[in-house]
């Protein structure tokens, strides 16, 4: 079964909504194929959009992910900005925060400033929600080098599955499994090096037994089309939360 978490109650129909947001992110998934100067370095964009964003000063520039449009614009990226503010949730500020997550600091190596804040912000959150809902399994979509993994299995105890396509990558996060970790806590962690579509997705469902128990679908840089091949194929009985 599927549990929506932290959605407004302003939001009348949920069902509408994700399959407007999962949408978006699927027509738009070619966008987030590369870094921002990367987009900007190759020919994805035409010679006509990149002429309308350097001809904006840098305030009008900051106001785009808000909604700022302009009339000369193609009527596609109008309607990309647009969608996206109208997709744009106003989450309620919480009245607590998650406590903090004590960190080893032989677990941030080789982890960036940027990384580790994305880390620190993220994890306590999905401690709390694995709490509440008795989840023992995390299935991390795009897991790279398992930083977040590792910081998963040692401060919750939560047995974490990674699912990622570069097996290069795999081999790190494994190489950092064993040196950063307890033999214990490296064993409950173990990565499946394959692409997620549509046609694999139950099957790699079904191998990893996942409707045996409750599980945490996470994505901490889950890029191009991931996030929208996963939450539209997940099949229900397999009880994603």
């Amino acid at each position: 079964m599927w549990k929506i978490m932290d959605i407004p109650k302003t939001v009348e129909d949920v069902e509408l909504y994700c399959e407007r947001v999962i949408s978006l992110l699927e027509e738009w998934s070619w966008l987030y194929q590369y870094r921002a100067t990367e987009i900007l370095l190759s020919e994805l964009l035409s010679s006509e959009s990149l002429k309308l964003m350097e001809n904006l000063d840098d305030h009008s520039l900051s106001q785009v992910p808000f909604g700022l449009v302009q009339s000369s614009w193609p009527q596609q990226l109008r309607f990309f900005v647009e969608e996206c503010v109208r997709l744009t949730l106003k989450i309620p500020v919480r009245q607590s925060q998650p406590v903090k997550l004590t960190v080893p600091n032989k677990l941030r190596k080789c982890t960036s400033m940027k990384k580790q804040h994305e880390i620190d912000e993220l994890a306590p959150y999905i401690m709390e929600h694995c709490l509440q809902s008795s989840i023992s399994r995390i299935y991390d979509i795009g897991s790279g080098l398992g930083y977040i993994d590792r910081i998963l299995a040692t401060t919750g105890g939560l047995s974490i599955v990674g699912v990622e396509l570069d097996s290069c990558k795999i081999e790190g996060a494994i190489k950092l499994n064993k040196e950063l970790l307890e033999q214990n806590q490296s064993s409950n962690i173990i990565y499946i090096a394959c692409r997620l579509d549509e046609e694999n997705l139950e099957h790699i469902c079904e191998q990893l037994q996942c409707y045996k128990e409750n599980g945490c679908l996470v994505g901490l840089h889950a890029c191009g089309d991931l996030s929208a091949v996963s939450l539209r194929q997940v099949p229900s009985k397999y009880a994603f939360y």
